[in-house]
């Protein structure tokens, strides 16, 4: 059982701390700039998910490469982890409107980001087996 649970445990510890670093690199920026009210809104939104989507998806291709064939059961596990890792870091980092808002779309907005990592995971793979 542990060693099915190990790998799940350490890939979504590979795409949470990716996520996580891209949230924690935007606040540093923000703060160097001169805090929160110097950026507008939509701005800060925006660069939040772009960060979201870059590194989410290159920590499902990290993932999807390290992943035992066939991979896709393998990244849906990680993805449930990554959502209830992202869900814990959001109740202890923001307020309960935006902790309710990820319980309910969480699963929406991860959901293309496991679809392209795992496509770039595949190409990569493949490609690698043509090499060879």
């Amino acid at each position: 059982m542990l060693s099915k649970t190990f790998p799940i445990v350490m890939d979504t510890g590979i795409v949470s701390i990716l996520t996580i670093a891209s949230f924690l690199l935007l606040a540093f920026t923000m703060e160097t700039i001169g805090g929160i009210h110097a950026i507008p809104r939509i701005d800060i939104t925006s660069i939040s998910t772009a960060g979201f989507l870059f590194f989410g998806t290159v920590g499902f291709t990290i993932v999807g490469c390290r992943a035992p064939h066939p991979f896709w059961p393998h990244l849906m596990r990680v993805a449930v982890g990554y959502w209830f890792i992202l869900l814990l870091f959001i109740l202890l980092t923001t307020d309960v409107e935006i902790f309710v808002l990820w319980l309910i779309t969480g699963p929406f907005l991860i959901t293309p980001v496991v679809g392209l990592g795992g496509m770039a995971s595949f190409v990569v793979i493949h490609l690698d087996q043509r090499s060879t």
